[in-house]
């Protein structure tokens, strides 16, 4: 197991019955952009997410910010420009998940923890 952190994920968190988590390679090949598939399934309850990261913690992923300890209405401000970006990137998801006849939701902003290493 690598080193655990938290992260600010715009997705949603699938089902048992969702098929979203199956299209996610098929969708990073088509359109060559990195879609996040985190879950932890031995807990309980299990939960699994799927998105695009806006910032990770512990020095994060590539090209992300790092997500650093401020109040919830500053991270607003301090992360608007990667929310949107995450937020767009979502909607094309949504729309070509919609294409392939896999219902998807809106998106929403979730803090999850994650593995970055």
């Amino acid at each position: 197991m690598g080193q655990m952190t938290y992260g600010i994920l715009y997705g949603e968190e699938l089902s048992e019955e969702s098929q979203l988590g199956d299209l996610r390679e098929e969708w990073e090949k088509e359109n060559y952009k990195r879609c996040e598939h985190r879950g932890h399934e031995d807990t309980i309850p299990a939960y699994c997410y799927i998105g695009f990261f806006v910032a990770v913690g512990a020095s994060g992923l590539e090209s992300l910010p790092s997500l650093e300890a401020c109040s919830l209405l500053k991270a607003q401000d301090k992360y608007a420009a990667a929310v949107e970006s995450a937020k767009q990137r979502w909607m094309s998801f949504a729309f070509w998940a919609i294409s392939k006849g896999v219902p998807c939701g809106d998106g929403q902003l979730w803090l999850i923890e994650t593995e970055v290493a």
